[in-house]
């Protein structure tokens, strides 16, 4: 029985198979059994892509699951219902505060309209709240209670669900703000304190009228005798007004001044402002400014600002000499679960904290002392590169930050985000340097896992157009030879010589079919080995087991190896795909070398920014860039007709590169050499 596909093409020149003789039946046969083979992988690749489909589907629910999680480990409390009054979905907050206030558990499809053991009035008051949501309308409302004899201040969000254009629900989100309010209360009554105790300090105070009247011209400003006083005059000796005032301002915070004065107008905000003033004797003095703007209740509009002056010059004095020391107790107790090191402009280590000692120890296995340069406890091959991410810092008085990445003595990956902050003064001068650093191994992993998955799906999907372009290419031209070879065999008039002939073309034809087919095979075989265990892979070892399993070769070529490890030695990846990629590189680099002159193969290794890089270059013929570039990596590409090959090396490397999540790019001139460049992160 022969295979649909071959026997629906065959019926259109051949309506009845008992026309053809027993002889070309025969060979028919073999071509049937290769359509089989070729339908049977169809559908093991169709079902390795429903398998992936199915592990990313997994991956989804996961992360619902997460989300799920994340959304019942807090204390706010969530819910959602629909335009019925049913409870959609709530978390385990919602469900235990209102179970633990009427005995009810309430579950999704309840009437939330309805709920036993709850005030009708604070049925009735939600009701208004989800109307209000179910009308397109978001907001924010605060309540307060006094349940079980204690006070408590919640505050409560609702927003509409939409479907389209249409509100089908309403989500609803309320916080526990009682802390909040008492914290306010504090800081109110502190307010009040601080306001008495500057009257009592003899703050000096003034008032500049916003608004023109008969008694109160625009712009007038009224001061007190201590503002007098501060300003170096007795009270009555100087005439305040804004033009005289701003004379007495320091030219340097002049626009400082002014600015936080219009802004203050124009968003109708508090005016607070610290700056330097030059009195008759020709001193200088800091003082800080502090205002608010009364707004007359009826035409909503700026009245007057009424406002304190402190002389702060030896607050400030002060502030300069401790800064050093306000700083490092600011940046290293900040977070405890961070590594913070304080560090001066030189990179010199000041001062840091436990967790900065322990990860020291660590990561680099250097020990952080006060006094060591902090580029020179990390490990040498990032010494550079922290030295330049301390420079731009310095520079550009901005903070940087960055992710790296360290292996613990069982080489297993720890992640940190570092954070390089620069310490400036008032000025904008810099005397310091913070660095923060958090392990991100957790998250870190995740993400990689996440884009390991992404991208292995993604390749899948590159393999599956790749094998539906040999299906369609590489079968299609011998079936289409071999059924006209049939066509001229099965013609009486075909001499002798032509019959062998046609036999040689059906035996050619069905050789490519099977070196497809082998092909095929070959790569689906590489594939599933991207599920072996990840290692440290020595580059110099894997040269070695390259040079033993084609020793001839280069022994009768003549070929010279010559490498350079000493920048990078090894990396942590898949051995067997490293060794591959090896063996290509090398292979191709002494199959195609020039016959007047002996191979020499260059194998380096470098570290950039973060990147391992490997270069493979040779002395060989090369290849036309110009011409070929676009189709250098492509399968069954040859551009030596001259060289025996099949086209498959360098797509191999580069699918296996890309596997790996690296890069690889070539550069190439003819009778000169070649040049491939192999780009891993780490």
């Amino acid at each position: 029985m022969l295979n649909k596909l071959l026997q629906n093409q065959i019926s259109k020149f051949y309506p009845d198979l008992e026309q053809i003789s027993e002889e070309y039946l025969a060979l028919l046969k073999v071509i049937s059994e290769t359509y089989d083979q070729k339908e049977k992988e169809t559908r093991q690749l169709e079902q390795l892509l429903e398998k992936s489909s199915e592990d990313l589907a997994e991956v989804i629910t996961a992360d619902r699951r997460n989300c799920d999680a994340l959304i019942n480990s807090t204390t706010d409390i969530m819910w959602s219902v629909d335009r019925n009054y049913k409870m959609i979905k709530a978390n385990r907050s919602f469900i235990s505060v209102i179970e633990l206030l009427t005995g009810t558990i309430l579950k999704a499809g309840d009437d939330l309209s309805i709920i036993p053991g709850l005030p009708d009035e604070n049925l009735k008051r939600w009701e208004l709240y989800y109307n209000k949501a179910f009308a397109g309308e978001t907001f924010t409302v605060e309540e307060y209670h006094n349940d079980f004899g204690k006070e408590v201040w919640t505050t409560i969000s609702l927003q509409p669900i939409l479907e389209g254009a249409d509100v089908v629900g309403a989500a609803c989100f309320s916080s526990d703000i009682t802390e909040s309010k008492r914290s306010s209360e504090i800081i109110r009554q502190s307010e009040e304190m601080m306001a008495e105790a500057q009257r009592i300090a003899h703050f000096g105070s003034w008032e500049m009228s916003l608004l023109e009247s008969e008694n109160n011209p625009l712009n007038t400003l009224k001061w007190s005798d201590e503002m007098y006083r501060i300003f170096g005059y007795e009270p009555g000796q100087y005439e305040p007004n804004v033009i005289n005032f701003f004379a007495t301002i320091h030219p340097a915070d002049r626009e400082t001044v002014t600015s936080a004065f219009e802004r203050a107008l124009s968003e109708n905000s508090k005016y607070c402002v610290e700056h330097r003033i030059i009195l008759p004797t020709g001193e200088i003095r800091w003082v800080r400014e502090n205002a608010h703007i009364h707004v007359n209740e009826i035409t909503l509009l700026p009245q007057k600002m009424i406002g304190t002056v402190e002389d702060i010059t030896d607050r400030k004095k002060a502030e300069k000499a401790q800064k050093k020391a306000e700083a490092n107790l600011r940046d290293i107790l900040e977070n405890t679960d961070t590594a913070y090191v304080l560090l001066d402009t030189d990179a010199t280590v000041l001062s840091f904290n436990q967790l900065a000692k322990d990860l020291s120890k660590v990561y680099s296995g250097n020990e952080i002392r006060e006094g060591v340069n902090y580029v020179d406890i990390m490990l040498e091959y990032r010494r550079a590169e922290v030295r330049a991410i301390i420079d731009n810092v310095i520079a550009l008085k901005d903070k940087m930050s960055y992710e790296t990445v360290y292996f613990t003595n069982d080489k297993k990956e720890q992640w940190l985000y570092v954070i390089i902050t620069p310490i400036l003064n008032d000025d904008g001068e810099l005397f310091g340097l913070s660095v923060a650093a958090r392990n991100i191994t957790e998250r870190k992993l995740f993400e990689i896992e996440r884009s390991k998955i992404t991208n292995y799906l993604t390749q899948r999907n590159k393999d599956l157009e790749q094998f539906t372009n040999i299906v369609s290419h590489n079968l299609r031209a011998p079936v289409a030879s071999i059924l006209g070879l049939s066509i001229v065999l099965d013609s009486e008039e075909v001499t002798e010589e032509t019959r062998k002939e046609c036999m040689k073309g059906f035996v050619s034809s069905v050789k490519n079919l099977d070196n497809t087919i082998i092909d095929l095979n070959y790569i689906l075989q590489a594939r599933k080995e991207i599920g072996e265990k990840k290692e440290i892979v020595d580059f110099a070892a894997i040269v070695k087991s390259v040079e033993e399993s084609i020793g001839d070769i280069i022994t009768n070529s003549g070929t010279k190896i010559d490498t350079d490890f000493s920048s990078v030695s090894e990396m942590f990846t898949l051995k067997s795909y490293l060794n591959s990629i090896f063996y290509n590189l090398i292979s191709n680099s002494i199959k195609y070398r020039k016959t007047i002159e002996l191979p020499v193969i260059r194998i380096n290794s470098k570290r950039v920014n973060r990147k391992i890089i490997l270069v493979f270059s040779d002395n060989g013929i090369g290849i036309d860039m110009k011409e070929h570039g676009s189709n250098i990596f492509g399968l069954y590409k040859r551009f030596h007709p001259t060289v025996e090959g099949k086209g498959m090396g360098l797509y191999m490397v580069k699918t296996q590169v890309e596997t790996l999540g690296g890069k690889v790019s070539m550069n190439s001139k003819v009778n000169i050499g070649t040049e491939i460049t192999l780009e891993f992160d780490t």
